[in-house]
């Protein structure tokens, strides 16, 4: 199975109203999340030296992070200090879903400029 392209180019004009074009993207972002879970986007404007700047910086974060700064971005449950239960840093093996650690190792995204 081929990663889906989700073009997102319609929804950065600002003040433009609903449209077909529009509508084709949501539809083309929830089929790729549903059906695949990853993607890649297009269309976003972002420069494609800013894309590269923040893959190798966290990269070298990865790489390079102590325990302690790791430990600064943990993720929280919602409730827990400033936590939201969906942001935060993880180590192989806490990632729990319906009370089972889930084996997930890596997440990432790319973008395509």
């Amino acid at each position: 199975m081929a990663l889906p392209f989700v073009d997102v180019s319609a929804f950065l004009k600002k003040g433009t109203p609903p449209s077909t074009a529009k509508d084709a993207a949501a539809k083309s972002l929830f089929d790729a999340c549903h059906d695949v879970g990853f993607f890649y986007l297009k269309g976003h404007g972002i420069p494609k030296e800013a894309c590269n700047l923040v893959l190798e910086t966290v990269r070298q974060w990865m790489l390079t992070a102590t325990d302690e700064e790791k430990a600064a971005i943990a993720r929280k449950d919602a409730g827990v200090g400033d936590g939201d239960g969906g942001r935060g840093y993880q180590k192989i093996g806490e990632n729990v879903t319906l009370g089972k650690s889930v084996r997930i190792s890596k997440s990432f995204f790319w973008l395509v400029t």
